[in-house]
């Protein structure tokens, strides 16, 4: 039977680079990507060679949800189809 974890995230190293070296990514700071989580620091690499060791045939993997809200508006979630538009 295959394994597929549904709820993995990965977060684009450029915005890791940006930020983990005291700079704002599209006004966003570390918080946005939620880097306290060293699972959410691993690079594309490291998630892979991770899926053999977890038994995962293939895993879906968003952005964290932060990186596509636009700043200025609002940012909780109901903001988040009107700000896309």
């Amino acid at each position: 039977m295959r394994s597929i974890d549904i709820h993995a995230h990965l977060t684009p190293q450029c915005f890791q680079r940006e930020v983990l070296n005291g700079r704002t990514f599209h006004g966003m700071t570390s918080d946005a990507g939620e880097l306290f989580n060293p699972r959410n620091r691993w690079t594309p690499e490291v998630r892979l060679g991770k899926w053999t060791q977890m038994g995962i045939d293939v895993q879906v993997i968003p952005p964290p949800f932060l990186l596509y809200v636009r700043r200025g508006a609002g940012h909780n979630h109901s903001d988040c189809p009107r700000l896309q538009q």
